[in-house]
């Protein structure tokens, strides 16, 4: 095997480690941003790309020309920009394409699956599903915070019994797998379990189980209404996905509602933009100047942080700005 890739976990962060002949590529997350990662996939696109890199393999297999396997490798690049856990199918999947290329591609249906990745965008959904399920009755902190048991007794409780969707139909559930993995030192610690993978789907169950065993809390955004990994403030309600074209993420748009949506339930408030409105029209009117408008906007504005620092009550600044 000309590739090679391995990944781990120290101090807090996720290490990936991989690369080809000879090559070594290093990239390091914060622990559970594979995983939501994961959970971010379109998997309507990676459908439309495998669809792309099948039918390139039908032709490929019956005419054995080398734009085929080029439109294929192709697919295979476009796959790993999805998400960097592809990196591993395009690198298996390279190495396959230069052995059947020796062998002028004849008799290679063995040598290349196709269904593995055909199959990728299906397995992808399904296990997005239940992870967010898993993800739902052990680790939520909104659903779970009120069981005391820890998530592996969580889990394995969910393992224990039957459940349903919201129409009653059995739903299918995670299966978790042995995993080559080995305990041995890192550059980021003394020892680690490392994982050498097979496939992605090795790479995803190794996050899932992490994330369990080390009791990862998560919680559904209050924006973009996904679930992202709480590393920072348990009390968090926004996660750091970007997502205006400016690249706001939802923490800043999430400041900016609850801003609003305080400013909206303060009686003060209200009644102090009522007044500026109607004081304002006042040199539209004639009924004021500008500078009349400007002092009294400098008191109302004084009276205003007064009530909300508590100096006034709020009776007594709605009643200076009926009279003022």
């Amino acid at each position: 095997m000309s590739y090679r890739f391995k990944t781990y976990i120290a101090n807090g962060r996720e290490y990936f480690v991989y690369g080809e002949d000879g090559e070594e590529i290093k990239k390091d997350f914060p622990f559970s941003e594979s995983l939501m990662r994961i959970l971010d996939l379109d998997w309507l696109r990676l459908d439309v790309i495998c669809s792309r890199m099948d039918h390139a393999w039908r032709q490929l297999c019956s005419e054995k020309e080398q734009q085929y396997a080029d439109a294929m490798l192709e697919g295979l690049d476009e796959l790993s920009q999805e998400h960097f856990f592809f990196e591993l199918t395009r690198m298996d999947w390279r190495e396959r394409l230069d052995k059947a290329k020796a062998k002028s591609y004849v008799n290679v249906l063995d040598l290349l699956p196709h269904k593995q990745l055909t199959w990728i965008p299906t397995e992808i959904h399904e296990s997005q599903r239940q992870i967010k399920e898993i993800l739902k009755l052990t680790l939520d902190v909104d659903i779970a915070k009120k069981d005391k048991r820890s998530p592996v007794e969580k889990l394995a409780a969910y393992y224990r019994n039957e459940h349903l969707d919201l129409d009653n139909n059995l739903l299918s559930l995670y299966r978790f797998k042995a995993l080559a993995t080995k305990f041995e030192p890192t550059e980021h610690g003394a020892f680690s379990e490392v994982l050498y993978p097979e496939t992605v789907y090795d790479l995803i169950d190794f996050y899932l189980r992490e994330n369990i065993e080390r009791g990862q809390n998560w919680r559904v955004c209050k924006n973009c209404k996904r679930y992202f990994p709480m590393t920072g403030r348990v009390s968090a309600e926004y996660c750091d996905r970007v997502v205006t074209a400016s690249g706001s993420t939802c923490k800043d748009v999430g400041s900016t509602k609850t801003w609003e949506s305080k400013m909206q339930s303060e009686e003060s408030f209200q009644n102090y933009r009522r007044e500026y409105k109607r004081r304002y029209a006042w040199i539209r009117l004639g009924k004021w100047t500008t500078e009349e408008f400007a002092a009294w906007s400098k008191q109302a504005r004084l009276k205003k942080t007064q009530c909300d620092r508590g100096s006034i009550s709020e009776e007594e600044f709605a009643a200076w700005l009926k009279n003022s």
